[in-house]
């Protein structure tokens, strides 16, 4: 599960860099939030971060960023709520 879930953060960066920021977000906080807590691993997240560094400053206020951010201060092998 997790190379999936790292080609579909890659599948969110992609969308990000090509200026479909709220699909791109999307995406990457649909990802983490169903990734089994067991699966949540070093390698995801940092796939992830890229996703938010990808996010022009400008844009980094925004509600679903936010989300995304929060999303990845949850600690590796504990489950979202």
């Amino acid at each position: 599960m997790s190379d999936c879930a790292q080609v579909r953060l890659h599948q969110a960066l992609t969308l990000v860099q090509h200026r479909d920021l709220a699909e791109g977000i999307r995406h990457a906080s649909a990802v983490i939030a169903t990734l089994p807590a067991s699966q949540r691993r070093d390698m995801v997240f940092e796939v992830a971060r890229h996703v938010l560094a990808a996010v022009p400053a400008g844009e980094r206020g925004r509600p679903d960023v936010r989300e995304l951010r929060d999303l990845l201060t949850v600690p590796m092998g504990t489950a979202s709520t």
